[in-house]
C-alpha cells in the first residue's frame, strides 16, 4: 500500500476514508490541529448537534457545524463501520479457537454504541480544544483506533492533505471552480444555480472563522 498523501480528491477516496480517519485519529492532537480547515472555533451545544435527527433519517448530526473536532468525532463515529471492506475472507483452516474476529474487534472498539452515545451526551465539553488536547474520552477513542489497525494488520497512514477535508463535510474551497460532478460528491451531479447557492451558504457558515490556511 502506497503511503502517499491521504487525499479527498482521490477517486479512491470515499472506500479509503474510514481507514485514512482512524490513521489520522493516531496522530498527535496538537499537530492534528495544523490540519484543520480553521484553528479557533466554538464547542458544540447538544442541540445543534441534533438539529437534522429528525429530519433526515440517515443524519444523525448537523452537517453543518464548522468545528473541526465535531466533525473528525462523527467521521470516526458514522463511517467507521465501512472498514468491513477491509476485512479480508477468513480462510476455512482458521481456527476460530484462537483467532480474533474483525466483526466482533470492530464492535468491541469502534461499534461500541454505548461509548458514543455518552460522548454525544456531553458533546459541548467533548468538543472544546482543551478536552480534544487532554480528553480522558477523547485518549480513549485514539486508543482504539490504533488497537484496531494493529489488530487487523493496517499500517497507521502517515500523510494527509491540509486542510484535511471530512467526507460528511463541505467547505468554501470545495466550491472555487464549478463542476457539474465535482470531487467531493459521491452520487450528485449539480447544476450551476445549485452550485452557487451552496457555494454561498458555505461561505457564509466561514465568514467569520479563523482559517488555518
Amino acid at each position: 500500500m502506497n503511503n502517499n498523501v491521504a487525499s479527498r480528491k482521490q477517486p479512491d477516496f470515499f472506500d479509503m476514508e474510514p481507514y485514512y480517519n482512524l490513521s489520522f485519529m493516531c496522530m498527535n492532537p496538537r499537530n492534528q490541529l495544523k490540519y484543520f480547515y480553521i484553528n479557533r472555533f466554538a464547542a458544540v451545544t447538544k442541540e445543534e448537534h441534533l438539529k437534522y435527527h429528525w429530519l433526515y433519517a440517515d443524519e444523525t448530526y448537523n452537517f453543518e457545524i464548522i468545528n473541526p473536532i465535531y466533525q473528525l468525532f462523527i467521521s470516526i463515529s458514522e463511517r467507521s463501520v465501512r472498514m468491513f471492506d477491509f476485512f479480508p475472507d477468513v480462510p476455512d483452516e482458521i481456527d476460530f479457537s484462537t483467532f480474533e474476529d474483525p466483526e466482533d474487534l470492530y464492535y468491541d472498539l469502534l461499534g461500541d454504541g454505548d461509548f458514543f452515545e455518552e460522548f454525544e451526551e456531553k458533546i459541548e465539553i467533548h468538543t472544546t480544544i482543551e478536552d480534544f488536547l487532554n480528553g480522558k474520552e477523547w485518549k480513549e477513542l485514539r486508543r482504539r483506533s490504533r488497537v484496531f489497525l494493529k489488530k487487523i494488520n493496517l499500517p497507521i497512514w502517515q500523510k494527509f492533505e491540509k486542510p484535511i477535508q471530512f467526507s460528511l463535510f463541505l467547505y468554501p474551497i470545495n466550491f472555487e471552480v464549478y463542476a457539474p460532478f465535482p470531487y467531493w460528491s459521491y452520487y450528485e451531479v449539480y447544476d450551476k444555480e445549485t452550485w452557487e447557492s451552496l457555494k454561498r451558504k458555505y461561505e457564509l457558515l466561514y465568514k467569520d472563522a479563523h482559517l488555518n490556511f
